[in-house]
């Protein structure tokens, strides 16, 4: 059974005016939705790496840390 509703929407990623055939339609054409994707995919690489790179950072502190080098307090 096939649903004969349109709605109007604004595309995603160009902004592009076009009428939807479902409810859920968020991109005015394959292209549209295909460059979304590859958008989508460059940020989580770009979070994964920031992580990464935060990680290295972080574990020089972090081991110097655990040996003692940072306690602070009345203990000499």
């Amino acid at each position: 059974m096939s649903s004969n509703i349109r709605i109007i929407r604004r595309c995603e990623l160009c902004e592009k005016t076009f009428t939807a055939k479902t409810t859920v339609t968020r991109f005015c054409s394959p292209t549209c939705n295909s460059r979304w994707g590859k958008i989508r995919v460059k940020q989580l690489k770009e979070r994964v790496s920031d992580n990464e790179t935060q990680t290295a950072i972080d574990k020089p502190i972090k081991d110097l840390q655990e040996k003692g080098v940072f306690e602070f307090g009345g203990n000499k």
